[in-house]
């Protein structure tokens, strides 16, 4: 199958989908969000990756590469253009420090215990030390962050808009944070050679390069009215700025996300912007949720085991969490055990993120990694469904 027919097909599909569904929000079922997610696009993939019809492979996706890089460079770029420093400083600073001990202490105690199931593996699978280094890190960032969708999702299906569902919404938005930010570390931490430059210059640069961006995207916009311009615009410099940093070997998540940052502290059109780029959103991480599964290993039980075993993990941490910081000053007390079900499923950061590591550094170890995040994707939103499910049952008893 050629790339110029996979691009069509993909953006037809991408598109078309996002558009049903935007609508399953209000479903009353409980599995209703395995299609709001677009967790169907997933085993899509899965479908036509090599090790199912064969109808999407990796030398196709290298052909689409411009493709991946736009949308990685725009989920950045959202993503920062919705730090607005004049919203953020009315949040307590309580949910700052909330939101850092409900990503980090499962991101230690996962990565604790991902090293011990990693170096069982060792022996029985024969998996290289590198590959349970990178592959603990890597799962440990993206299994530890929560997803916004999901929290919508159920605020809507249970119809309740309380302040423990808007914490859960506030932690999970920030959680995306911390995931571009490990993408940015990951040359300092495997050592990957960046050229002449020293691996934390480098990151200097990034942030340099992205900050000039968001400059320049705000000189370029700052007095065009029309939207139709405008998306051309944007499209336009966020397609150059990730292509640029592609080149640079930096990080387009970072790059993007600094620019959109920068741009959205600088604007004061901001609620006009972003009910312009937003819809652009949904179907991008449904695109990455189709080509994901194709950087992945045949599908066994090894992996699925490793996911089975840590998404209990992660969904006991968050409690832990949640219950070492209910008694801090402006902390919601009235945080609960739905809570960890609220925040047990991924977002579609971690695709974008895989997808990043797998296009910058190529490690073979990547596939394992993206096999078992698969199966954790799955698991977590099972479970997040279903535990929600049975937790607002108990309640109307």
């Amino acid at each position: 199958m050629n790339s110029l027919s996979v691009f069509a097909a993909l953006l037809l599909l991408t598109f078309v989908g996002s558009i049903s569904l935007f609508k399953l929000d209000r479903k009353r079922s409980p599995l209703a969000y395995f299609f709001f997610s677009g967790t169907g696009f997933l085993l899509l993939g899965v479908l036509i990756s090599p090790g199912g019809l064969g109808l999407l492979s990796v030398d196709v996706l290298a052909q689409l590469r411009p493709l991946i890089h736009f949308g990685l460079g725009w989920i950045g770029f959202l993503y920062g253009f919705q730090l607005e420093w004049r919203y953020l400083k009315r949040i307590p600073s309580g949910w700052f420090l909330s939101a850092g001990a409900l990503y980090f202490l499962p991101a230690l105690v996962l990565t604790a215990f991902g090293w011990m199931l990693f170096t069982a593996l060792t022996h029985f699978l024969y998996l290289p030390v590198p590959l349970a280094v990178s592959g603990v890190a890597v799962l440990a960032i993206l299994l530890s962050e929560s997803c916004t969708a999901f929290v919508f999702w159920a605020m809507r299906r249970y119809r309740y808009a309380g302040r423990q569902y808007r914490m859960c919404c506030f932690v999970s938005a920030i959680d995306n944070f911390f995931p571009i930010l490990f993408v940015t570390f990951l040359p300092v931490l495997i050592s990957v050679d960046t050229g002449n430059l020293n691996a934390l210059v480098s990151i200097g640069l990034q942030l340099s390069f992205g900050v000039v961006s968001g400059y320049a995207v705000h000189y370029m916009v700052r007095r065009v009215e029309d939207s139709l311009e405008v998306s051309t615009i944007l499209f336009g410099l966020v397609f150059a700025l990730s292509g640029a940093a592609y080149l640079l070997r930096f990080s387009m998540l970072f790059v993007t996300m600094t620019a959109g940052i920068t741009f959205t502290n600088l604007t004061r059109r901001h609620a006009w912007f972003q009910k312009r780029l937003t819809p652009v959103e949904k179907p991008l991480y449904l695109l990455f949720m189709i080509v994901l599964p194709v950087y992945a290993l045949p599908f066994g039980w090894a992996p699925l085991i490793v996911a089975a075993l840590l998404v209990p993990v992660k969904y006991w941490t968050k409690r832990l969490g949640i219950v070492l910081t209910r008694h801090w000053h402006h902390a919601p007390s009235r945080f609960k055990k739905r809570a960890a079900f609220l925040l047990l499923p991924m977002s579609g950061i971690g695709p974008a993120m895989l997808l990043e590591i797998q296009e910058r550094f190529q490690t073979e170890w990547m596939a394992w990694v993206t096999t078992v995040f698969v199966f954790a994707l799955l698991i977590a939103e099972l479970a997040g469904t279903v535990g929600l499910f049975r937790t607002a049952a108990e309640k109307t008893k």
